[in-house]
Protein backbone atom coordinates (compact mmCIF):
# COMPACT_ATOMS: atom_id res chain seq x y z
CA UNK A 1 0.00 0.00 0.00
CA UNK A 2 1.06 3.37 -1.15
CA UNK A 3 1.78 5.47 1.87
CA UNK A 4 2.12 8.86 0.13
CA UNK A 5 0.95 11.63 1.43
CA UNK A 6 0.74 15.25 0.05
CA UNK A 7 3.27 18.23 1.32
CA UNK A 8 2.33 21.60 1.83
CA UNK A 9 4.97 24.16 2.43
CA UNK A 10 5.03 25.98 5.12
CA UNK A 11 4.12 29.38 3.41
CA UNK A 12 1.04 27.99 2.24
CA UNK A 13 -0.03 27.24 5.66
CA UNK A 14 0.80 30.67 6.61
CA UNK A 15 -1.36 31.94 4.17
CA UNK A 16 -4.22 29.46 4.49
CA UNK A 17 -4.60 31.32 8.02
CA UNK A 18 -4.18 34.67 7.09
CA UNK A 19 -7.18 33.71 4.56
CA UNK A 20 -9.18 32.23 7.09
CA UNK A 21 -8.50 35.38 9.44
CA UNK A 22 -9.33 37.77 7.06
CA UNK A 23 -12.84 35.89 6.19
CA UNK A 24 -13.68 35.87 10.14
CA UNK A 25 -12.49 39.45 10.59
CA UNK A 26 -14.78 41.26 7.85
CA UNK A 27 -18.51 40.86 7.27
CA UNK A 28 -18.67 41.82 3.11
CA UNK A 29 -16.06 39.73 1.35
CA UNK A 30 -16.09 40.50 -2.58
CA UNK A 31 -13.43 37.47 -4.64
CA UNK A 32 -12.54 38.40 -8.15
CA UNK A 33 -11.32 37.01 -10.91
CA UNK A 34 -8.04 39.65 -11.96
CA UNK A 35 -7.08 37.48 -15.02
CA UNK A 36 -6.92 39.33 -18.49
CA UNK A 37 -6.94 42.18 -16.32
CA UNK A 38 -4.13 45.17 -17.20
CA UNK A 39 -1.94 45.76 -14.69
CA UNK A 40 -2.16 49.87 -14.99
CA UNK A 41 -6.38 49.28 -14.25
CA UNK A 42 -5.29 47.31 -10.97
CA UNK A 43 -2.98 49.83 -9.94
CA UNK A 44 -5.38 52.66 -10.00
CA UNK A 45 -8.20 50.50 -8.74
CA UNK A 46 -6.18 49.96 -5.72
CA UNK A 47 -5.14 53.31 -5.44
CA UNK A 48 -8.57 54.60 -5.24
CA UNK A 49 -9.86 52.06 -2.95
CA UNK A 50 -6.71 51.81 -0.19
CA UNK A 51 -8.68 54.13 2.08
CA UNK A 52 -11.73 52.59 2.05
CA UNK A 53 -11.39 48.90 1.08
CA UNK A 54 -9.25 46.36 2.23
CA UNK A 55 -7.37 44.48 -0.95
CA UNK A 56 -5.46 41.65 -0.94
CA UNK A 57 -4.29 39.19 -3.16
CA UNK A 58 -4.08 35.08 -2.99
CA UNK A 59 -4.26 31.66 -5.04
CA UNK A 60 -7.67 30.78 -5.99
CA UNK A 61 -6.96 26.96 -4.54
CA UNK A 62 -6.28 28.32 -1.39
CA UNK A 63 -9.12 30.03 -1.28
CA UNK A 64 -11.09 27.24 -1.91
CA UNK A 65 -9.74 25.12 0.58
CA UNK A 66 -10.24 28.03 3.38
CA UNK A 67 -13.70 28.47 2.23
CA UNK A 68 -14.65 24.99 2.14
CA UNK A 69 -13.34 24.71 5.81
CA UNK A 70 -14.97 27.60 7.03
CA UNK A 71 -18.22 26.94 5.43
CA UNK A 72 -20.31 25.88 8.19
CA UNK A 73 -18.19 27.90 11.02
CA UNK A 74 -19.42 31.60 9.22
Amino acid sequence: MNNYKAHASQNKKKEITRIESILQKYKVIAIADKTNMPSLLLQKLRSNLKSSVFITMSKGRLIKIVIKDLKDKI
